[in-house]
């Protein structure tokens, strides 16, 4: 090969290698562009959560299933026209804590305002003259209730959150100024009375309501419950003459309610911290 041929074989072969160098330069130079993937993380839940406070007012329909006494020696001989609680006030407190947005839960302080209970019955004393008597009874209901509540959240459409529960707690439920008024009746001749008395007995409530946003902090509540507060007693029956020979208070069995309530929700902010159980996807 001559000394012009290889000077022009060196020369294209350096432009070569010159060119090949370039271009994978040029690669290395974009891939050094290319953004690296970032993982776009959406957790399901929030450990932490949040606590709120709840505050309440609302109303009371009251009803007894059965009164009993000492003296209702055979149930054939009684039967009872009127059994009735007046409708009554009542108003509550709960701190609760939000522990993601399916789920609730609280714990509540309640007062059951005062409600009068009115009762008639009509006797028979012999079964030959069916009705020869009658008994009016009249007292007033009142009682503090404490429950843990549970919470279901069923989904925000529109600001609006409709939501399920259930609760357990206890309840001291009072029975003041029981009179009994008898007319003809062998049982408790002329008019009878009875000490005040309070009892604690274990309560439950189903609920259900909307919650209602008002801002971030803020949700109005809605609510229906009903309520099982048990049973409640007066103090022993005593006649007018001051004379009671035996233990016979007046048994007010199975008291449950119907409740309707108007509240706020207070959030009070995160509480503890960290998140958990969420998956991500990648996002270029």
């Amino acid at each position: 090969m001559g000394k012009s041929s290889k000077s022009l074989f060196i020369g294209a072969l350096a432009s070569t290698m010159v060119s090949a160098s370039a271009m994978v330069s040029g690669v290395a130079s974009a891939a050094d562009y290319i953004p690296p993937p970032v993982i776009d993380f959406e957790p399901e839940f929030e450990l932490g959560g949040n606590l709120y406070l709840r505050g309440y007012v609302g109303f009371t329909n009251q009803e007894v299933d059965r009164l009993d006494n000492a003296l209702f020696s055979d149930p054939a001989r009684i039967e009872f026209l009127n059994s009735d609680f007046e409708a009554g006030g009542l108003a509550g407190v709960a701190i609760g804590y939000r522990f993601n947005k399916w789920f609730r839960a609280d714990i509540s302080a309640e007062y059951r305002m005062r409600t009068a209970y009115d009762g008639l019955d009509r006797t028979d004393s012999n079964f030959v003259d069916p009705w020869d008597g009658s008994n009016q009874y009249t007292a007033d209901k009142s009682e503090y209730l404490v429950m843990a509540n549970a919470f279901v959240d069923l989904g925000t459409y529109h600001g609006i959150t409709p939501y399920v529960g259930a609760g357990l707690g206890a309840s001291y439920t009072m029975i003041d100024g029981f009179v009994d008024a008898s007319i003809g009746s062998p049982l408790s001749a002329g008019v009878a009375y009875a000490a005040d008395n309070g009892e604690l007995s274990f309560a439950w409530a189903l609920h259900a309501g909307l919650g209602i946003e008002v801002n971030d902090r803020m949700t109005l509540d809605l609510g229906y419950r009903y309520l099982d507060i048990g049973d409640a007693s007066s103090g022993d029956i005593i006649t007018f003459t001051g004379v009671n020979n035996i233990t016979n208070p007046m048994e007010f069995e199975g008291i449950t309610s119907h409740d309707f309530t108007l509240g706020f929700r207070w959030d009070l902010g995160s509480f503890g911290g960290g998140h958990g159980g969420g998956f991500g996807q990648l996002t270029y």
